[in-house]
């Protein structure tokens, strides 16, 4: 028999979970319904569905807004998992493993019946080898400031970075926190997680929401220390990394666009521009017939200026690289706040896109006829809306997709989930999604429709009535005192009501 074994890791790579099985299915999300609960934003409410096909387990996304990565590979359809593989759900590490009762490693199916889903290629080492470490040593070298050209080796096969002494990693910085982030070995890369730090962790610009695999030439930012990922550190070349606008970008979540990758090529063309001029216009010399160069002080004023007019454009990634070069030209307090009010603005516009692509999903399920599952994830991206600060620009785009596209869906979507569940006698799913649509009406100040009060009405009534035989006296009063509010009560209903409100007090 074929054991099927699931490890499952938090962000901060502590181990949450771990079973196994050898039939039948297993739903993962952040819904209390599902048999394994993720308790995270970044998790649907029922995300995954690992379910035994013959020696094999496949895994199925169900509709989630933020993917289901294999190997690194995100999954489109539901797939065969090899022996041994890596599963990102959301900001959880899922570690398969596949095992007989005799402890030997399961082998692949020799052949599969066309009805079970594609495999998977299983290349690449297990999550956990034999011998961890990988053949070539990584490191991370520092760059961009005084301790340019310091390096770690990654010497661990688990390692955390951070301000306190506490981490194999130490970095003294105020921008970093006590635990910053997680680094873990997978096969000969090392995987990289926030720790749901203060001041966040960018790959190549774009902030970390998951698990990320490290590559050679990669930029890393831990608050505002900046560091290169490189197996040579000895002869590591700077200039290539620092000005490269050839790194690649990997995707965070879905919904990203091409425009993220023009506007971050555009900020480091434009940041290694003013490194050049700033370069040049303070290195330059004087002499006779000659006009003296700008002082730090005027390049400042001058990147200033810039950052405000991108600030104005929003175009926050060009704001972040000018006031960056005013802070290093001429370190001051206003220059430190607008550069802290220009990164909480990128962070946000990075965090809209997250949202932007919840609601694709949503309006995707919607139109195929998912009901349900379209209006958990219309939540999700309600949720995620809410989220953004209330000081961000996108704050503003966010409140105005809920009001005209967000709670309208959700209120149809509600009410044709509540009229389906009177239809089938569940009074208690019906009463739950018509008083929530009912609520959304409320929020926007629209009228609550006669036809959905009288459903609401109905469900009310039935469901005081099932209370009210429970002898559960004080419930029962209360629906049938709003249920009354809509429209009179019958007789019967009425003698119910005096009872149910004479027992309760």
């Amino acid at each position: 028999m074929i054991v099927h074994n699931i490890t499952i890791l938090d962000a901060s790579g502590q181990v949450v979970d771990e079973f196994g099985f050898s039939r039948g299915e297993v739903i993962l999300g952040r819904g209390a319904d599902c048999d394994v609960r993720l308790e995270s934003s970044a998790v649907s409410r029922k995300h995954a569905r690992i379910r035994v096909e013959g020696p094999q387990c496949s895994i199925e996304d169900l509709g989630s807004s933020n993917g289901i990565f294999v190997q690194d590979q995100r999954i489109q359809q539901p797939v065969l998992l090899p022996p041994q593989c890596t599963i990102v759900i959301g900001d959880f590490v899922v570690e398969y493993a596949s095992a007989s009762t005799a402890g030997q490693d399961a082998p692949s199916a020799p052949s599969q019946p066309s009805a079970l889903p594609p495999s998977l290629p299983t290349s690449g080492p297990p999550p956990r080898p034999s011998n961890p470490m990988p053949a070539r040593p990584w490191y991370l070298i520092r760059f961009g400031d005084h301790l340019e050209g310091e390096y770690f080796e990654l010497s661990e096969t688990e390692l955390s970075l951070g301000r306190t002494d506490a981490n194999l990693l130490q970095v003294l910085d105020p921008s970093v926190s006590r635990v910053h982030a997680h680094l873990r070995l997978q096969g000969d890369h090392f995987v990289l997680v926030d720790n749901r730090s203060a001041n966040g962790t960018r790959v190549n610009g774009v902030r970390v929401e998951r698990a990320m695999v490290l590559r050679e030439g990669d930029r890393v930012s831990f608050g505002d220390i900046r560091f290169a990922v490189t197996t040579d550190p000895t002869n590591f070349r700077f200039a290539e990394t620092v000005g490269s606008t050839t790194s690649v970008t990997r995707p965070q979540a879905p919904g990203g666009s091409s425009n993220t990758l023009l506007l971050l090529v555009s900020a480091i063309a434009s940041m290694l521009l003013i490194a050049g001029a700033i370069g040049l216009l303070l290195l330059a010399p004087s002499g006779p017939g000659m006009e003296d160069p700008p002082s730090a002080f005027e390049v400042a004023m001058a990147e200033m200026s810039r950052g405000e007019r991108a600030m104005d454009q929003q175009d926050w990634m060009g704001a972040v690289a000018a006031f960056e070069a005013a802070q290093l030209a001429a370190p001051s307090r206003d220059t430190a706040q607008r550069l802290e009010a220009a990164r909480a603005e990128l962070a946000a516009s990075e965090q809209l896109q997250i949202c932007t692509a919840q609601l694709e999903a949503a309006l995707n399920l919607e139109a195929s006829g998912q009901t349900l599952v379209a209006a958990e994830t219309y939540e999700d991206a309600r949720t995620c809306h809410e989220a953004l600060p209330t000081s961000s620009s996108s704050h503003e785009v966010a409140q105005q997709r809920i009001a005209t596209q967000i709670d309208p869906a959700l209120s149809t979507l509600y009410r044709q989930l509540g009229t389906l569940s009177l239809r089938n006698g569940d009074y208690a799913a019906a009463l739950q999604t018509l008083e929530r649509a009912a609520a959304l009406l409320a929020e926007a100040d629209e009228p609550v429709p006669a036809t959905l009060n009288a459903r609401l009405r109905e469900a009310l009534i039935a469901v005081a009535d099932d209370a009210f035989e429970e002898e559960q006296w004080s419930r029962a009063a209360e629906l049938y005192n709003r249920a009354g509010a809509i429209a009179p009560l019958d007789a019967a209903q009425s003698r119910r009501q005096s009872r149910a409100t004479s027992r309760a007090r």
